[in-house]
């Protein structure tokens, strides 16, 4: 079958799921201070239910690895461009990596189930780049977005044998349009910290105080909420 022919398919399905009486999906937002912010909505796009699961202590251990190699290579001299270096706490970094994923996803696909949510709704995550810092800083930061490609693909499969169907959005706007007045005066900040992320807060309606992965995880759920709405009229109008 075209793989365009099994895409249109694939959002057929979607569209119908969205029009049955009951429809739930999960919108999931997958951040940096936390694994994922997971938000159970219906149609009409009401909160019936939210999940974060905290991923500081994961990255705090993690982080700990590449201090320890960090630490060889500075004794070495040489910073290796491959991961035969250290090959014994790489090895420790990728289990510990694979393990998380496949953990996350696992919660991930209960919480949907367990809220009789048939589809659940991811944002691309294309071009994520590391920010600047200490080489393992910068490198924890850059395994934190491989995780996120690996929690989605385990998600697809796992959810797949559960019965529900997997979706992706733009993430265009999904962080900065405040889920209350629907301006895009979104901007993040960590209360006694300078350019932290934490929390967000609306300088058009001016609620504050909100979770910026859960702002965001909302932002994922308004997404498809219109683009099913928008390709339902296009159905109709052809």
């Amino acid at each position: 079958m075209p793989v365009c022919l099994k895409k249109k398919l694939y959002l057929k399905k979607i569209i119908d799921q969205f029009h049955q009486p009951g429809f739930r999906f999960c919108s999931v937002d997958l951040g940096i201070n936390n694994h994922a912010v997971m938000t159970i909505r219906d149609a009409e796009g009401r909160v019936l239910a939210t999940e974060i699961i905290s991923g500081a202590r994961d990255s705090h251990l993690r982080k700990r690895y590449l201090e320890k190699i960090a630490r060889l290579q500075r004794k070495t001299g040489t910073i290796p461009d491959d991961e035969r270096f250290a090959k014994d706490l790489w090895d420790k970094v990728s289990n510990f990596n694979d393990d998380l994923a496949h953990q996350v996803s696992r919660r991930i696909v209960n919480f949907a189930k367990d809220h009789g949510a048939t589809v659940i709704v991811f944002e691309h995550l294309e071009n994520l780049k590391p920010e600047k810092g200490t080489r393992s800083h910068r490198m924890n930061r850059k395994l934190g977005h491989w995780v996120k490609a690996r929690i989605f693909n385990y998600t697809q499969y796992k959810a797949l044998h559960a019965g529900i169907l997997t979706s992706r959005v733009s993430p265009r706007n999904t962080s900065s349009k405040c889920p209350y007045c629907g301006f895009l005066a979104i901007e993040r900040y960590t209360p006694g910290k300078i350019g932290g992320v934490k929390l967000t807060r609306c300088t058009n309606c001016g609620v504050g105080g909100m979770n910026s992965d859960f702002v965001g995880s909302l932002g994922i759920g308004r997404t498809f909420i219109l683009r099913q709405k928008a390709l339902s009229s296009d159905g109709k109008a052809s």
